[in-house]
């Protein structure tokens, strides 16, 4: 499989076979993210390369829509913790809108091991209420 990329109206955009990412700001601290399909590892560099990025660029803020994700590949899965635990003091806000019961359980032992909290919302009117307000703010 192969990954493709492109820039669509000011969004990052990587897409295979399999899935597809999509990432972009609507304010100076807030990125979003939108994955749909199965995240394989091809997605890994892309992501945490452009997380890394929103992050250095002062993103403190992410919504994180994975609604329509399907599956999560294990690598995908143990390289996106690495970076949540080893950049935990750089963010302030996450918002995520999942489906997958395995990922919830996964989010509800990042926050416990964090201390932090990640928002789960399995509700699409909540989860873009959220946004709205945040970026009325």
């Amino acid at each position: 499989m192969s990954i493709k990329y492109q820039l669509t109206n000011e969004r990052d955009h990587w897409s295979s076979e399999t899935g597809d990412l999509q990432i972009w700001e609507t304010a100076p601290d807030t990125l979003n993210l939108v994955f749909r399909g199965v995240s394989d590892d091809e997605f890994i560099g892309p992501l945490l390369k452009r997380l890394d990025a929103g992050l250095t660029n002062g993103a403190t803020t992410f919504f994180i829509d994975w609604e329509k994700m399907t599956g999560f590949s294990p690598a995908m899965r143990s390289e996106l913790t690495k970076f949540v635990i080893a950049n935990a003091q750089s963010y302030e806000n996450v918002y995520i809108l999942v489906m997958l019961a395995t990922v919830k359980l996964g989010i509800r032992l990042v926050n416990a091991a964090l201390k932090k909290e990640f928002i789960v919302y399995d509700n699409r009117s909540d989860f873009e209420q959220k946004q709205r307000e945040h970026l009325e703010r």
